[in-house]
């Protein structure tokens, strides 16, 4: 199935694909994971999500767009006029800030770089390792096998340790969220950070907006299930009396 927001974009649509969902009730009570960020399509069918056709311009704010894209701040102008077919995914963060000034613009690609390398990987996954065979007459007797450890993982096994695998020194966890994600959280922080530094007219007034990246979390008790969402941040009006 393609993705949900491309197909489901009325009631008729809705309906053809919806003949096999669950109603939201019944989410709530088979599964624990039922934080947005964890929501997948059953959710968004439980929901009747309508996903509207993507525009160039939201019309909330067609009456605030300027009527020509320049005549603003130097960094918003270059933001704007993107990075100019460097490869980004080819240099790492401090040579992107030194090429691309001021640091705010170089950062909004520095993200966008490491989401570009990210796809790289998936697009060319890394050939199979080639072992050396081992000679185990020139191994000193003392010495610990450290083939196929992974840092963070369980300690080798090796004379006089353990063999339970349960013990383990490091973090052996899942990560709270998707690599995908985070990455798309950091460059979608950095390039509202760029804009509002550098794209209100006003900063010396009473009023004026910045973004907040101190994640806060939320819990909802309903019934015996418990629902828990993270907000990653969002923009703040600071208003001074």
């Amino acid at each position: 199935m393609a993705p949900y927001y491309d197909i489901i974009r009325n009631p008729s649509s809705f309906a053809r694909h919806a003949s096999d969902a669950e109603n939201f009730e019944t989410l709530l009570l088979n599964t624990a994971d039922t934080g947005a960020s964890n929501w997948g399509t059953n959710h968004f069918f439980a929901l009747r999500v309508l996903c509207s056709e993507p525009t160039s311009q939201l019309k909330l704010l067609q009456p605030y767009y300027p009527a020509s894209s320049r005549g603003f701040d130097p960094c918003i102008n270059s933001l704007i006029d993107g990075y100019q077919g460097v490869n980004l995914a080819q240099l790492q963060e401090p040579q992107i800030i030194s090429r691309f000034q001021p640091d705010s613009l170089g950062y909004v690609w520095a993200a966008l770089a490491h989401l570009l390398r990210s796809e790289e990987v998936d697009d060319h996954p890394a050939a199979e390792k080639t072992q050396r065979p081992s000679n185990p007459s020139q191994k000193d007797p003392g010495m610990m096998d450290w083939e196929g450890i992974q840092i963070g993982s369980s300690s080798p096994t090796g004379p006089g340790s353990s063999s339970e695998s349960g013990s383990s020194i490091g973090y052996t966890g899942a990560p709270s969220a998707p690599i995908l994600e985070e990455s798309t959280i950091r460059l979608g922080s950095c390039f509202i950070r760029c804009v509002l530094n550098y794209g209100q007219p006003g900063l010396k007034s009473s009023s004026f907006s910045h973004f907040r990246d101190v994640r806060q979390t939320y819990k909802f008790q309903h019934s015996d299930v418990v629902l828990q969402a993270t907000d990653d941040g969002g923009l703040c009006l600071y208003v001074m009396y």
